[in-house]
């Protein structure tokens, strides 16, 4: 295997770790993730 240790994904996945690494709260990124998933897919939003 090559790439997988690409010194911008290691600064990336470093400064990510910093800032926590829990996946079942919402962070601040949520809300721009979101925007983008919908923008890429065009999926409605699931109000339940």
């Amino acid at each position: 295997m090559t790439g997988h240790g690409a010194a911008a994904s290691v600064a990336a996945i470093t400064a990510q770790l910093q800032r926590g690494m829990t996946t079942m709260l919402p962070t601040e990124d949520a809300p721009l993730v979101g925007e983008e998933l919908t923008r890429r897919f065009r999926l409605p939003v699931c109000s339940s």
